[in-house]
């Protein structure tokens, strides 16, 4: 055995972005030297460090719950506590935990506040969870919110309103991560046609409500699957597409589009 081999020492020094361990051999870094690499789990852009290390890795996820943690708050109320556990390390909870601070709610409200009623939905409390951690560093937690509102927005006792708001919140998501992801655009372009799809309900919900006729509120689904076939020199779909939205009374910019529209599709 060479001198190399009885000196390695391999430990493991977390992702950056939290995407799990990377064992290294410690002998070939100095004291305080760090040595940027990819991350296997996530591709992205890490640092060893021997200062960082662990002598062995956590799990990212763990295989069940762990019953002596004590869960309220919202996260409690809403019955994702299973999921809560498993999904995020003890570090990430930690860090949702303290980071996620929406105006009015009062510190770490996802799970330490004793919550007996509120107006707030699952599927909200997920919405609101995908747009605040927006962040690059937040990344892989972010996807497991979305992954979450996905699997929960459709149950048939979902609010249509908190519904449609839930998939605006996905469109822009999508949306603007189209020039680095290549499947982006189109599950923004899903997300806007989810969005359309429950469009009557979710006006008959809006004109029940506060919103006083004959306008409600801006309709995000309508307005960026127009601008995405526009671009897209679909004019006929646009014209279309504006003309459901202008029926359905939802505020927008409707008729200077189907006009500037109809005038391309005339000049083609």
């Amino acid at each position: 055995m060479d001198n190399q081999s009885e000196n390695a020492r391999f430990v493991t020094c977390q992702c950056q972005h939290g995407a799990g361990g990377i064992e290294f051999d410690t002998s070939q870094l100095d004291e305080r030297e760090t040595r940027p690499v990819e991350c296997p789990h996530c591709g992205l852009k890490t640092t060893l460090s021997r200062q960082k290390s662990l002598s062995s890795p956590p799990p990212r996820l763990q295989t069940s719950p762990e019953k002596s943690i004590q869960v309220e708050g919202t996260i409690g109320y809403f019955g994702l506590i299973d999921w809560w556990l498993t999904e995020f390390t003890d570090e990430e909870r930690e860090y949702i935990d303290l980071n996620y601070n929406p105006m009015g709610a009062p510190p770490r409200s996802l799970t330490i506040s004793k919550i007996s009623w509120t107006t707030q939905t699952t599927v909200s409390l997920l919405t609101g969870l995908a747009g605040w951690f927006s962040k690059a560093d937040a990344s892989l937690i972010r996807k497991r919110f979305i992954k979450k509102l996905i699997e929960v927005i459709d149950l048939t006792d979902s609010d249509i309103i908190d519904v449609h708001f839930a998939y605006a919140q996905l469109m822009e998501i999508y949306y603007r991560a189209r020039n680095v992801d290549p499947s982006a655009l189109e599950r923004a372009i899903w997300a806007c046609e989810k969005q359309i799809a429950i469009a009557a309900e979710a006006a008959k919900a809006f004109q029940e409500g506060d919103f006083p006729e004959p306008k409600i509120p801006y309709h995000k689904g309508y307005e960026q699957l127009a601008i995405i076939l526009e671009r897209q020199k679909n004019y006929a779909a646009v014209i279309r597409l504006c003309n459901q939205a202008k029926e359905q009374r939802w505020c927008g910019d409707w008729e200077h589009r189907i006009e500037r529209c109809e005038r391309k599709l005339y000049e083609s």
